[in-house]
């Protein structure tokens, strides 16, 4: 009885931010300056690739399974090559930065984490990615192009978790499908030639989940484990970590097998706590950080530009950079005490959140563009004159369609299973919950809907898998 008046509060919950969200993404698509017969064009081009190119991929996979994994690789990878050809990035805003850094770490000159005033002291959460990159730099002499295969390679791969995931929480149909609206989706091709912590990091998120659902404990400690490494290459991985730990206090009232409970859950947060301790003590070792990264420096900035109205300044501060930003000239105010900032951000948000009159509407205003603006990624991809090219703008609204349809066909998932009681999908429903509440508390961009993006297609390919499979019978 619990159980299942919790599993349908939390489908309820999902019904209505998916809603919202699938609302501000028809307006913004309102807003859209493309005549009509071209809005037709990128649906018509978005349903192909999300449809057809899902019908003939079972097709493919019941013929010959090989060749289904070989394509979908080739054709991931494939598309990643392609659009990096087109947009030939260059490293810009923190992207720059990190690069830097990660120069740095591979030359033995970085220093950058012990200076209170500099951009890895105040965002000390960066440095585990820098590391990441300062290791492959360091045995590829310092190689962009080594740096680009490399996000290629977790973004094919993740493609292949994908399928893994999806095959254990429904079947090989649905598997096939979501694996083939991953490889599709345009967003992630767009972001695919930027030197991004997001594709790390969805990679291991991915890696956890798919051991997790296993349920045993073996498999339980190795999805620690890629869930707390998810967490030091970007500090979102504390969010699949509470999921998964509501996901097992569900499993438990479930099955009243507290003992299951209490040995899943401390084994899992055992391994979670003693990498994120290690890889702290390994930062700090290598003199990379004075202190744990685990533990940033500004708690409250977060929240202070997803609370704020102000552009994350607490004194109305404009960004000069992305070195000195907002929070640079308002801890400069202070001589760099990050004691009094942290406290003086503490006061800000209490006065921000009992502003209920003006709170309310900038929560709305600000959830209603996160939601449904176009992903904005490609534009750390381009040039300002590359994003102004036909082609751009057309893969652009394409991508913005297939979003769309995503949110759709996910939100059609979860009516399924209301009516039939379906459980199958409640971690990713929990994790989905767990970032999108966080969310309306922290700073968002679009761009963050990435992990985001995952569980939709894991929840979309459940509704289209489940259509082509009866059309099939």
């Amino acid at each position: 009885m619990v159980t299942r008046f919790l599993g349908k509060f939390l489908k309820i919950y999902i019904v209505v931010f998916l809603a919202f969200a699938i609302v501000a993404t028809i307006v913004s698509l309102t807003y859209n300056p493309s005549p009509l017969f071209m809005k037709v064009i990128f649906l018509a081009l978005a349903l192909i690739s999300f449809v057809g190119l899902s019908i003939l991929a079972v097709k493919l996979f019941e013929k010959s399974r090989v060749l289904f994994f070989t394509l979908l690789i080739v054709v991931s990878a494939g598309a990643c090559i392609g659009w990096g050809l087109f947009a030939n990035t260059m490293p810009v805003s923190d992207y720059a930065i990190l690069m830097k850094a990660g120069k740095d770490i591979a030359n033995g000159s970085f220093v950058s984490g012990f200076f209170k005033e500099d951009y890895f002291y105040m965002y000390n959460y960066q440095i585990g990615y820098a590391a990441f990159l300062g290791f492959f730099m360091w045995i590829s002499d310092n190689s962009l192009l080594v740096l680009k295969a490399i996000e290629i390679i977790l973004i094919s791969a993740s493609a292949l978790l994908v399928f893994g995931i999806m095959k254990k929480l429904s079947g090989e149909i649905e598997a096939c499908v979501a694996a083939v609206i991953y490889a599709a989706f345009i967003p992630t091709i767009l972001g695919s030639s930027i030197i991004n912590n997001q594709h790390l990091s969805a990679f291991l998120m991915l890696l956890g989940v798919y051991f997790i659902l296993k349920m045993k404990l073996p498999y339980i400690a190795l999805g620690a484990a890629f869930i707390a490494l998810m967490n030091v290459a970007r500090p979102v991985g504390i969010i699949i970590f509470v999921a998964v730990v509501v996901f097992f206090l569900g499993h438990m009232i479930k099955t009243r097998k507290i003992i299951v409970f209490l040995r899943n859950c401390g084994v899992f947060a055992a391994v979670f706590l003693i990498l994120i301790v290690g890889m702290d003590a390994l930062m700090i070792n290598m003199r990379f950080t004075p202190s744990a990264i685990s533990k940033p420096n500004l708690p409250y900035y977060k929240f202070v530009k997803g609370l704020g109205d102000s552009g994350g300044s607490i004194f109305g501060n404009t960004a000069l950079d992305s070195n000195k930003t907002e929070v640079y000239f308002d801890l400069k105010i202070d001589n760099f005490n990050y004691d009094a900032y942290n406290t003086q951000s503490i006061e800000y948000l209490k006065h921000r959140i009992t502003d209920v009159g003006t709170m309310g509407p900038y929560i709305y205003r600000k959830m209603f563009a996160f939601l449904g603006e176009p992903d904005h990624q490609y534009t750390f991809a381009l040039t300002e004159s590359q994003q102004a090219s036909p082609i751009s703008k057309d893969l652009v609204n394409v991508g913005q369609i297939q979003y769309l349809l995503l949110l759709f066909l996910a939100l059609y998932s979860v009516f399924r299973q209301f009516k039939s009681s379906d459980n199958r999908f409640i971690l990713v429903l929990i994790a989905l919950a767990t970032f999108l509440s966080v969310y309306v508390v922290i700073e968002v961009q679009t761009r963050y809907r990435y992990e985001c993006y995952l569980l939709l297609m894991l929840l979309a390919a459940n509704s289209l898998g489940g259509y082509i499979k009866m059309r099939m019978k």
